[in-house]
């Protein structure tokens, strides 16, 4: 084997060792499935994070991304009955065409105001009905990119099993399908992840290279095309996969499954019945699924608590807004403009201080590097150890976050050089005769920011009192801890689940919907909570669910079923499944995924073979 660097070995059993490629046909796949949802999301995660300091009508950028979340929780619904009808090829294609749309919606021009002329900018209506309305075509594609990504993934995985364990029984096929699983959803997740620190990165280079009031034109022309370009490679590269054929039963009549596919995904649902518009809903009522709902949606929660709470609550408050970017971008006109963004553009003069703010984006990519490296070293280990200890570990990081932040308090950062009597985290852009500046405190947002007309100081724009070196380490070792946790919560999750609905369930695409619903009605839940302006409220919230739902994940793996095998348990926590097959089961438990197979894919006629399957 040594003369082979690109093979490990993989013991099928007492009969053959099969070696297993990780350049395999299906691996490729996995490749150009991540690259297309890499250039995407970079442009996308960009243009997100770019939003609020875009010139345009007041409260756009807030409601714009509502619109998008409320809208993808509820059409997460109805996506597996899509599925069902054009596969997940299409679904992805069809869902990327939306975040196309909406960076490009970007390139719009700006608002009128009194001083321009109409031909040069469009009204505020006009930018309002722009951005809503793509906002709302990408909430309905979000769910159905998702939808088809997580079971697209699904397959490739299978087929990657089948190939390796050719010729072995099905205990054999499961466990490496398993384990597969695991490593491809840490690939997909580990780059879908360094597509937001190329984003952001990216775009402030562009931002500093191009000095003129076309910086964000240029920008986004160059955004827009990276959308295409994930587009492209999806029409191109990605051939229509059908699922993975069942393994057939033992030339010797012996059962070779210790986990039967009926068993492990619901008995009778694998027979490839009609999907339903409520199918997602109606999976809520598997225990399986509706023990793994708590971390669903803990995991929204705590993705919008890191995008909004910590970023405004503890880098805007204690650091500066500017100090945002290490943890995630600005939401917000860069608070060292003098007036608002449009104002320079309409009048064509360069707004410098609006690339010293993107600038600040760089260091968010921070975020984006741990969680892409976490993601692919607990993957790995969640392949040799298991779910339980990768989950018992995020589970440990992100609860010492929580409960951190419920003791620590934020310092509210000062500005230098106040007038004497005067002191605060404001400026509100007034000298004394000696051009000491008047300071004012933080009165809005919880006594977290500054009021209308003042603007903040800023640790890195040099008007602010340093921080202490201990509360800089601290928040910037929080969002990496938060990002180790979240690592396991967004490659591991669908792995359990595309594990335990697998691809004969015909319950799969339910079970991927159900990761995005609960996912984002947490965010919704988090983005309203957060109007209460309390960082430790909604720490300790997040303390409490944390809990919970780990509680609800120890439940399901030790009583229902296992996470890692998928194996269903009975009520003592030993498996369900007899190890003794009959024939007659046997061969009917074939029939039943064969006849699900081809309701699926009624155009396949061939089944996939190594490493050039025909996908006729």
């Amino acid at each position: 084997m040594a003369a082979q660097p690109l093979l490990d070995v993989v013991a099928g059993s007492d009969r053959a060792l099969v070696p297993r490629r990780s350049s395999s046909f299906f691996f490729r796949l996995l490749a150009l499935q991540s690259l297309a949802f890499f250039f995407t999301f970079a442009a996308f995660n960009a243009a997100q994070a770019l939003a609020g300091s875009i010139p345009a009508p007041p409260g756009l950028a807030p409601l714009q991304f509502m619109a998008i979340y409320v809208t993808f929780a509820l059409l997460c619904i109805p996506a597996p009955k899509l599925l069902s009808h054009i596969g997940p090829k299409a679904c992805m294609l069809l869902g990327m065409c939306p975040y196309t749309a909406l960076v490009a919606s970007f390139l719009a021009p700006h608002v009128c105001t009194d001083g321009t002329a109409g031909g040069a900018c469009w009204s505020a209506g006009a930018i309002w009905a722009l951005r809503l309305t793509t906002a709302v075509l990408l909430g309905m594609g979000a769910p159905i990119l998702w939808t088809g990504q997580g079971v697209y993934l699904g397959r490739l995985a299978a087929h990657e099993a089948r190939r390796v364990c050719k010729g072995l029984g099905e205990e054999e096929v499961a466990s490496e399908t398993s384990q597969t699983l695991k490593r491809y959803n840490g690939v997909f997740w580990s780059v879908f992840q360094l597509s937001g620190a190329a984003g952001l990165v990216s775009s402030s280079f562009v931002l500093s290279l191009v000095q003129s009031a076309s910086a964000t034109t240029y920008l986004f022309l160059g955004l827009s095309a990276c959308c295409a370009t994930g587009l492209v490679l999806v029409v191109t590269s990605l051939p229509a996969l059908r699922p993975a054929a069942p393994a057939e039963p033992e030339p010797s009549g012996e059962p070779g499954v210790a986990v039967p596919a009926a068993e492990r995904d619901g008995g009778g649902s694998s027979d490839g019945g009609e999907v339903t518009v409520l199918a997602t809903l109606r999976l809520c009522t598997d225990p399986r699924m509706l023990s793994l709902v708590p971390n669903l949606f803990y995991n929204g929660l705590s993705l919008a608590y890191t995008w909004y709470m910590y970023n405004t609550f503890v880098f805007g408050t204690s650091l500066g807004t500017s100090f945002v970017g290490f943890g995630g971008a600005p939401a917000h006109y860069p608070p060292s403009c003098p007036r608002p963004l449009h104002s320079y553009v309409v009048q064509a003069v360069a707004p410098l201080c609006m690339h010293a703010e993107f600038l600040s984006c760089c260091p968010g990519a921070l975020g984006y590097l741990v969680n892409a490296m976490a993601t692919s070293v607990l993957s790995r280990a969640a392949s040799r150890f298991g779910q339980a200890p990768t989950m018992a570990l995020a589970t440990a990081a992100q609860a010492a976050l929580w409960a951190t932040l419920l003791c620590y308090s934020v310092k509210p950062i000062g500005c230098a050089g106040c007038v004497a009597g005067t002191a605060g985290s404001c400026l509100n852009g007034t000298t004394s005769a000696a051009g000491a500046p008047h300071c004012v405190p933080y009165a809005v947002a919880g006594a977290q920011q500054c009021g209308e007309g003042l603007r903040q100081c800023e640790w890195l724009h040099g008007d602010a009192v340093p921080p202490m070196a201990g509360d800089v380490a601290l928040v910037l070792l929080g969002i990496c801890v938060f990002h180790l946790g979240d690592a396991v919560w967004e490659s591991q999750l669908p792995a359990v689940l595309q594990t335990l609905f697998d691809q004969h369930s015909g319950q799969q695409p339910a079970a991927m919907a159900n990761l995005k619903l609960w996912q984002s009605l947490g965010i919704s839940a988090m983005f309203g909570l957060a109007q209460l302006n309390s960082l430790r409220l909604c720490a300790g919230l997040l303390l409490a669910t944390l809990l919970l739902s780990s509680t609800s994940l120890l439940w399901v793996h030790t009583r229902v079923a296992n996470l890692d095998s998928g194996a269903r348990l009975g009520l003592d926590g030993a498996p369900a499944a007899s190890t003794q097959w009959s024939t007659d089961r046997r061969e009917e438990e074939v029939e039943r995924a064969q006849v699900g197979r081809r309701r699926e894919d009624s155009t396949s006629q061939q089944q996939h073979t190594d490493p050039a399957p025909n996908f006729g």
